[in-house]
């Protein structure tokens, strides 16, 4: 298996629109015969690149974190989905542009957030930059998994339907509404320190759920899975630019 680092040459195979403000874009290429299979759910970085041997050593190229849709490990075809006509970036218009035989690279796959489900009590947040890691969970979660899922999309059109394997409820908000994510957070009845929580989305929202979890509620941060992946008013750029300069 390649290290996590190991840049991989793929090329599109298809590219279409999934709904509204999701592109899926679907790779393959001779690089993927030894990817990892069974890691929907974790990501891989792209990178703006058409050969990864334009990629000078010891440098670390721009590249943008995006989770692993599907990857049949058959026909070798890595699906990534892309989120455009929403605040979207340099990655997102090249994948609305993108056409088979079109080339780049990816780097990964990095780790999923969660890999043990020992619990039985679930409650997952997420928006389109993330409704591929909350299916992966709903799907991972066991069949006697009981719970609450959040997925908050910018229109209407943009709901599809996830097959369910279990008792986690799915339910879809409004992204665009304040506290999208803490009104029914508070609200669930059966939250407590047994509860798996994954949220991963804006970052104040996200800030929110953290803060009355940790700080209202007491819970315990081992079963606490949660992530800024963007912030209102941010580019990606800026947005990483800020995260570095809080981690210093």
């Amino acid at each position: 298996m390649k290290k996590k680092n190991s840049y991989r040459n793929i090329q599109v195979k298809n590219s279409y629109r999934l709904c509204p403000h999701l592109q899926r874009v679907e790779f393959t290429g001779e690089d993927l015969n030894d990817f990892p299979v069974g890691e929907e759910g974790a990501y891989v970085k792209v990178i703006l690149e058409a050969d990864k041997n334009n990629i000078a050593p010891d440098t670390r190229p721009k590249m943008r974190s995006y989770t692993i849709a599907n990857f049949d490990a058959e026909t070798k075809t890595l699906s990534l989905d892309f989120l455009v006509k929403y605040h979207e970036g340099h990655t997102a218009t090249w994948a609305k542009n993108s056409k088979p035989g079109d080339q780049i690279v990816i780097a990964g796959p990095g780790p999923r957030k969660i890999y043990e489900f020992p619990k039985t009590d679930y409650f997952l947040m997420g928006d389109l930059t993330s409704i591929n890691a909350v299916k992966a969970y709903l799907n991972l979660a066991p069949k006697e998994a009981t719970g609450e899922a959040y997925i908050a999309v910018p229109s209407k059109e943009d709901i599809h339907e996830i097959e369910l394997n279990n008792g986690i409820k799915l339910n879809w908000l409004d992204v665009n509404e304040m506290e999208h994510f803490i009104k029914p957070l508070k609200n669930y009845s059966e939250l407590s320190e047994n509860t798996v929580v994954f949220g991963a989305g804006e970052a104040e929202e996200i800030n929110k759920v953290r803060k009355y979890l940790t700080k209202e509620k007491m819970l315990p941060t081992d079963n606490l899975f949660l992530s800024g992946y963007w912030k209102r008013g941010m580019t990606d750029e800026e947005y990483r630019t800020e995260k570095a300069k809080n981690r210093k």
